[in-house]
């Protein structure tokens, strides 16, 4: 279920919303946790298991680092690597397995050889679920943040449901202040639903029909189209990629607002810089912001030296590519 569509915003959303609301404030993570479940599974259907799974094993591990770090750095370090191949290992199980069979193919082509494909379906959001639980558990073992207290308030971080499909990539350390202490009031209410109009808004009203063109260009052939045509089917192309992402970004910060919780600004007006490192600043920001935090800065940043600065640069454009 994603938030452009008729279940959503007529069925799922003004029922959760009457549930959240009529819940006394102590327990609303309950309900909220409930209704991010349901949201969840009714698009991934069975992998539902799998994102509760990983809330667990991750909770464990996070507990484990906290209670080993100060006497056993060592078992700590080993808890931390064990939870990074864990989750990164669904990450390359699911959305990879078919692109490396794929190219994999592409190479023994010349000796007529093909490795069929696994019947593998991508879960919903697992690129952001795997980005948001793995900061966690290195802002663990970091000490940049203590361990949840519970398993609910992990559940809370990991599965609140505006931000679980396509993000804002949230740290832990943004949305703990948040669990036990936010308010809900009229005023928040329509914040955030004017925010969440106006995301809808660019994505129903110009992504899809800039989609549309777009479609309508690659059936035509790109050998069978004029000067212009091309042209419009670039802006129509460059753009529909922007309002779809930016809004569905905007409507997920809106039902956040909805539910008391301030997410993370994701754009920023990125088409307006005036340089290439200006665009990749304002563009999805909180991913951007994963990589400077978790590969950029451990690996020295631009303090090490001219090439081992392009290292590091390459290293992060590589794992974005990805």
């Amino acid at each position: 279920m994603v938030f452009s569509t008729i279940e959503f915003l007529f069925q799922f959303l003004p029922i959760f919303l009457l549930a959240y609301y009529a819940t006394p404030q102590k327990y609303r993570n309950i309900t909220l946790i409930i209704g991010s479940l349901v949201f969840y599974a009714i698009g991934s259907g069975w992998y539902t298991l799998l994102l509760l799974l990983s809330l667990v094993i991750n909770y464990g591990l996070s507990r484990l680092i906290s209670g080993s770090h100060a006497r056993h750095p060592q078992q700590a370090k080993r808890y931390l690597i064990g939870g990074l191949v864990y989750n990164f290992g669904l990450l390359v199980v699911f959305k990879y397995t078919n692109f490396l069979i794929g190219n994999l193919n592409s190479l023994l082509s010349i000796f007529h050889v093909a490795i069929p494909k696994a019947s593998i379906i991508m879960p919903l959001g697992i690129s952001f679920f795997t980005f948001q639980i793995t900061s966690y558990l290195i802002d663990v073992y970091q000490n940049k943040t203590r361990p949840a207290r519970s398993l609910l308030d992990l559940g809370v971080y990991l599965c609140m449901f505006p931000q679980l499909i396509s993000g804002p990539i949230c740290m832990y350390s943004e949305i703990q202040p948040q669990m036990h202490n936010r308010r809900v009031d009229i005023r928040l209410l329509e914040e955030g639903m004017e925010t969440f109009v106006l995301g809808l808004s660019a994505k129903t009203l110009l992504a899809n029909p800039m989609g549309g063109l777009w479609n309508n260009l690659s059936v035509i052939g790109y050998d069978s189209i004029s000067t212009p045509y091309a042209w419009l089917g670039a802006f129509a192309y460059s753009f529909q990629i922007y309002f779809d992402f930016s809004g569905y970004s905007m409507m997920a910060i809106g039902v956040g607002k909805m539910l008391g919780f301030e997410l993370p600004q994701n754009f920023n007006l990125p088409y307006m810089s005036g340089s290439a490192g200006e665009f990749w600043r304002r563009w999805h920001i909180t991913l951007g912001r994963w990589f400077k935090n978790y590969i950029y800065f451990p690996l020295g940043g631009s303090r090490v030296g001219k090439w081992k600065t392009m290292r590091n640069m390459l290293a992060v454009w590589a794992f974005t590519g990805l």
